[in-house]
């Protein structure tokens, strides 16, 4: 198979080991899938998508197991933008990682509607409740967003302090009905 770079230039799709004991051999370890991890991403971040696909691929293969759930799915994302035929998203994380990529695009809408679909699929997923809190409110829906994230928080209590040191969030502090959730203690008396 053949797929396109963001140029239009056609190039080889990665392939597959020719053995078990080949592909053992391949595997990165931890270090070294998590290096092709945040290499890849720098080439997804940039739109290069056939350039971050094999190193997604590569990533999958590794001992760390979360790093290679998000390598197989972005490495899905990269298969349908090189692709003719563009995949769709079969899981929830699919939609999850998919909805991710559309919102480092500035993309809220598409972002959103992978996230809900998302949960359709996994409703009690805390992760993809607090990404779709953030494009709320960055798409200035607050009222949404503090729902969102009031259920991502419900869920998951850690996604409080999270959110906390989360960069993203910051600017959502200035509403009052983020800051009551994120930090309940400052609306109480003593």
């Amino acid at each position: 198979m053949t797929r396109k770079s963001g140029k239009g230039a056609p190039q080889q799709a990665p392939r597959e080991s020719q053995s078990p004991a080949a592909e053992a051999a391949a595997a990165p370890d931890a270090a070294r899938q998590t290096e092709l991890f945040e290499q890849a991403v720098l080439f997804f971040g940039r739109g290069d998508f056939a350039g971050a696909w094999p190193l997604f691929e590569q990533a999958a293969k590794g001992p760390l197991a979360h790093v290679a759930a998000a390598a197989r799915s972005r490495a899905r994302i990269c298969e349908w933008k090189c692709s003719e035929k563009p995949a769709d998203p079969q899981t929830a994380e699919d939609h999850y990682h998919f909805g991710l990529a559309f919102l480092n695009q500035r993309r809220h809408l598409e972002a959103e509607q992978h996230f809900q679909r998302a949960l359709e699929m996994a409703p009690e997923s805390d992760h993809v409740w607090y990404v779709l809190a953030l494009s709320q409110g960055w798409r200035g829906d607050i009222e949404s967003s503090a729902a969102s994230l009031r259920r991502a928080v419900e869920l998951n209590p850690g996604n409080r302090i999270q959110a906390r040191k989360d960069p993203d969030y910051q600017d959502l502090l200035r509403y009052p009905a983020i800051a009551e959730i994120l930090y309940p203690e400052r609306g109480r008396k003593v």
